[in-house]
């Protein structure tokens, strides 16, 4: 893994790596740890950032780390999306943080759907 691009908040994220197939089909996702041992795939489109996976290591589960590191993007960014989320665990989670179902269009025309956090709702 590399270095954090200076787009990627360095506390959130402890290294990232850009994604074969992001770089095949131009879409910019990179790889990405989390300084709390949270993986995925994101990437950041000015104030927004894009979850497509999110995976807490087996040894690290029950333990907070993918709120701790929501929390954290919730933080950084003014948007923060989490797409294709199939674990129901994971669904009730993002509920429970203030995120809300969202659906929207792929470049294919196919409909993608997912959940999305606005600091602008959650803003007094």
């Amino acid at each position: 893994m590399n270095v954090i691009p200076p787009d990627y908040p360095p506390g959130l994220f402890a290294s990232t790596e850009p994604d074969d197939i992001g770089k095949i089909l131009g879409t910019g996702f990179v790889r990405f740890v989390a300084g709390n041992g949270v993986e995925g795939l994101c990437v950041r489109r000015d104030t927004t950032l894009e979850i497509l996976a999110l995976l807490t290591p087996k040894e690290k589960r029950r333990q907070g780390r993918c709120r701790e590191f929501l929390r954290g993007c919730c933080r950084e960014f003014e948007t923060v999306c989490v797409w294709y989320v199939d674990n129901p665990v994971l669904r009730r989670a993002l509920r429970r943080y203030g995120f809300r179902p969202e659906t929207t269009v792929d470049c294919f025309g196919d409909p993608v759907h997912g959940y999305r956090w606005d600091r602008k709702e959650h803003t007094p």
